[in-house]
């Protein structure tokens, strides 16, 4: 099974392309972060790791239409991994091909406006679903 979940930040707007066989997709990255406390410092310390994703067809239609520099994001995909030649040299990059989006955060953040029509579900509460 090759299945990746990431929650970051948008880190671009998705730049939209057709194939040459007249299939749409966008192409945007996100940021992850982790913090920890140093053992022998006692400071906090963060990294943040950028990722290349790329939608096709419906997935794409939806990153084109909601997904923007920014906001809160539970992505889940496939990671591939693809090679390409230039000037006789190799170069090896990853990729993570969406399967689907989801928002997270507040409402202003866009959880509100839509989730991907494909495979997600509402993030959202009613308050008539509260049980108390």
């Amino acid at each position: 099974m090759n299945k990746v979940i990431l929650k970051g930040r948008i880190g671009k707007d998705p730049e939209i392309k057709m194939t040459a066989n007249g299939q749409k997709m966008a192409k945007f990255s996100l940021a992850t972060s982790r913090a920890w406390k140093d053992k022998t410092s006692g400071q906090k310390k963060e990294e943040t790791q950028w990722h290349n994703l790329t939608a096709w067809g419906s997935q794409a239609d939806f990153a084109e239409k909601w997904v923007k520099k920014g906001k809160e994001m539970l992505i889940t995909g496939e990671i591939r991994y693809n090679k390409v030649e230039k000037d006789g040299k190799s170069s090896w990059f990853t990729d993570i091909t969406v399967d689907n989006f989801e928002f997270c955060g507040s409402a202003g953040n866009g959880a509100s406006e839509a989730n991907s029509d494909a495979t997600s579900s509402s993030t959202e509460t009613e308050d008539d679903d509260i049980p108390f």
